[in-house]
């Protein structure tokens, strides 16, 4: 049986928010940077937005700069 075929963007029907904001995600452990490729930067962003929608009185779309220490 040959391989499947992979389909390029999102399953038909589905469309990929844009998460506008903060567009650069920078990683420091112990103070230096770690460096990061656009899938673990994307990761990194989606997760701490979607941690970030669930938490009451805190509006995604006026984010600016996230700061975690």
């Amino acid at each position: 049986m040959p391989p499947a075929s992979r389909k390029e963007g999102p399953p038909s029907g589905h469309q990929r928010k844009k998460v506008s904001a903060v567009p650069e995600i920078e990683l420091y452990v112990n103070g230096e940077r770690i460096a990061l490729n656009r899938f673990t930067a994307n990761v990194l962003r989606d997760v701490l937005m979607a941690f970030l929608r669930n938490l009451h009185g805190v509006e995604v779309d006026e984010i600016k700069k996230i700061e975690v220490s």
